[in-house]
């Protein structure tokens, strides 16, 4: 073997073992970021078998001259930002991870503490995103979510409040983590569920449905992570909440 051959079968196997390296450093910080990913799901579970719903907030009388509204929902109703406090008292009474289920088990309660003039209404997410890990009860998830919501809407109603329905916003496109929980059927159910809800309360009283196409969300610059929003996305459904609250 002359000289220029033995260089480039040593650069070639330093190239090699580069490589080999890299995948190897690649595949360990892969593990451990599920292994983080599973113990942080170990932890939530844990903490929804304690205490199955979050907590309801403390009763409080809105400051004179203020509209009470209570948000209601999952986190991405959690963390949407309280609406001008010169016109309004904001309740956030969002749950991160909640499902329809665990919200309907608190929001009587909820309802009664807080005694609000309006509702804004988020949920859904959580209950589909399920359909992927869980093929066999697809279906059934998505009629409860259906149920829940309506009979949330309906609660709302009961106790004199008027709702600011948001439709299931839809996901960003899922993270490594989701992608072997994730299936298109979780949005073709919620594009579903969504219609329901329009054809069930687009002419009630004391209702106002958003409308997913003019809030024009975009899944790119819109969204954070698969599920959740940017701070600013929420400017723009702020605004619409607003005008549903100013219609109402």
């Amino acid at each position: 073997m002359n000289a220029a051959s033995e260089s480039t079968h040593r650069e070639r196997a330093r190239w090699r073992q580069v490589v080999g390296w890299g995948a190897l450093a690649a595949s360990l910080a892969a593990n451990v970021g599920l292994a983080g990913a599973c113990l942080e799901l170990y932890r939530r579970e844990q903490r929804v078998r304690l205490h199955p719903t979050f907590p309801v907030p403390a009763a409080a009388a809105p400051p004179a001259g203020r509209v009470q509204v209570l948000f209601l929902g999952d986190s991405r109703m959690q963390e949407w930002p309280d609406l001008p406090s010169e016109r309004f008292a904001t309740i956030n009474a969002g749950g991160g991870g909640e499902t329809t289920a665990q919200i309907r088990l608190r929001a009587a309660a909820t309802l009664d503490a807080v005694r609000p003039q309006f509702v804004v209404l988020q949920a859904g997410m959580n209950d589909l995103k399920t359909m992927g890990a869980l093929p066999d009860v697809a279906h059934d998830t998505e009629a409860a979510c259906l149920t829940n919501l309506s009979a949330l809407v309906a609660l709302c109603r009961e106790r004199g409040a008027r709702v600011v329905l948001v439709p299931i916003l839809p996901a960003a496109k899922p993270s490594l983590v989701r992608l072997p929980v994730w299936s298109s059927e979780i949005d073709a159910a919620r594009r579903r569920v969504n219609a329901a809800l329009r054809k069930r309360f687009a002419s009630a009283a004391g209702i106002a449905l958003l409308d997913e196409r003019a809030l024009g969300m975009d899944t790119a610059a819109d969204y954070r992570d698969t599920l959740h929003f940017r701070a600013e996305t929420y400017t723009k459904l702020e605004a619409a909440a607003l005008k549903a609250i100013a219609a109402l």
